[in-house]
């Protein structure tokens, strides 16, 4: 149930957070970086998508922060549906965490 109820969260916010970055006009950035919101790209994977994206080091790893901290809050809003409390919305929060840290690691 945690393993279904984690996907379902972190898949609803990813939505969310692509929706918002299509009506501001960033569609393509958000696709280019949508799957560096939980880790970091390698160095060669930095240059890659600096070259790709025509940005600098610095406005890609703003641009990659804004939308991981944005990802973060809507993750808390839904959590924040399921737990009233801050300590249990702290534990779902490490939970999500783990689940997605188990997820990377497997093929």
């Amino acid at each position: 149930f945690v393993r279904s109820f984690a996907g379902s969260v972190i898949a609803q916010a990813r939505e969310d957070v692509a929706m918002e970055a299509r009506r501001a006009g960033h569609a393509d950035l958000f696709d280019s970086l949508r799957r560096w919101l939980h880790h970091d790209p390698s160095p060669t994977d930095w240059v890659e998508l600096c070259g790709e994206l025509h940005l600098s080091q610095a406005a890609l790893a703003i641009a990659l922060g804004r939308l991981r901290r944005r990802l973060r809050q809507r993750i808390d809003a839904v959590l924040a549906l399921w737990a009233t409390d801050a300590e249990a919305r702290t534990i779902l929060r490490r939970q999500l965490h783990e689940l997605l840290i188990f997820a990377e690691d497997r093929p």
